[in-house]
This record gives C-alpha cells, sequence and structure tokens, in this order.
C-alpha cells in the first residue's frame, strides 16, 4: 500500500534528528526544456528563509515527480556549511528504510549543526562542504551524491 510521502519522509528526518517536515509545492511553466508544466515538491525542517539566522534540512524529489527516490541537504549557510545533496529512496511500500537514515546520519545529522564544537568539528571532516554563502551556492552548481558513491 503506498502512503503519503510525508509519513515516510517524517519517519526519516526523525531517525536524523529533525522536526517535522513541511512540505512546499511551485508549479514550473513550459519551456523550451519541458512541453508540459511541471510540479515541484520539497520538504524543510528548520528555517531556510534566506536570511542564514539558522539551519534547514531540505528533502526533494528526485528527479521532480518520483515519490520513491529523493534527495536531501542541509542548508546551515550562517555557519557556512552547505552538505550538497545526498541521494536516499523510500522502500517498496513507500515506507522510510532505517538503512537510508544511518546512511546518512554521518553527513545530515541535526547534532552537527546544534553547536559551535559539533560545527568545527563537522568543517573538519567534511571540508568539502564547509565556506559556502548563499552567493557561493547560487553561482556554484550543487552537487548530487548518489546512493553508488558517485556524484554529479
Amino acid at each position: 500500500m503506498r502512503l503519503d510521502p510525508l509519513v515516510a519522509l517524517n519517519s526519516f528526518a526523525d531517525a536524523l534528528g529533525w522536526h517535522k517536515l513541511r512540505r512546499y509545492e511551485q508549479s514550473l511553466p513550459v519551456d523550451e526544456l519541458c512541453d508540459e508544466p511541471q510540479l515541484v515538491t520539497w520538504y524543510e525542517s528548520g528555517r531556510a528563509d534566506g536570511t542564514g539566522r539558522q539551519f534547514c534540512l531540505m528533502v526533494q524529489e528526485y528527479p521532480i515527480g518520483n515519490k520513491q527516490t529523493y534527495t536531501a541537504a542541509v542548508y546551515a549557510i550562517r555557519f557556512r556549511i552547505f552538505t550538497h545533496f545526498h541521494e536516499f529512496q523510500l522502500s517498496d511500500d513507500s515506507q522510510c528504510d532505517p538503512a537510508e537514515a544511518v546512511r546518512l546520519e554521518p553527513l545530515l545529522h541535526r547534532r552537527w549543526f546544534r553547536s559551535l564544537a559539533m560545527r568545527r568539528k563537522y568543517r573538519a571532516t567534511y571540508p568539502e562542504f564547509a565556506d559556502f554563502t548563499w552567493e557561493r551556492i547560487r553561482f556554484t552548481r550543487p552537487r548530487t551524491y548518489y546512493r553508488d558513491g558517485s556524484f554529479s
């Protein structure tokens, strides 16, 4: 039985220490790349209002419209951290796959971003995710890290 993905995604977020996800949607118009409108759906926990005052987990369908494969990233721009996007999947019955949360826990768990000491440790452990600003994100193509270890 297929469930609302928000239920499973909230289980995923909870396993990573994040609070309840909020769903957002935006309709993209027809353009030269797509001959029919697309509905983009993403989910957030925390604050990502562009002020840089906090940090948030963002989960998005991957690719657009897919209800089984997603990517997740943490934006902690005030602290100059952006994790890029990491692919994960829901199980065949649209449940949170605990193995996926365990696999991404070292990169996306909320505890990394809650204290100065942990943020310093995160930057030292993952220097490729450090020194990000909104401007750098805007002008640098964010990476997607796939389940097989590759990235684009």
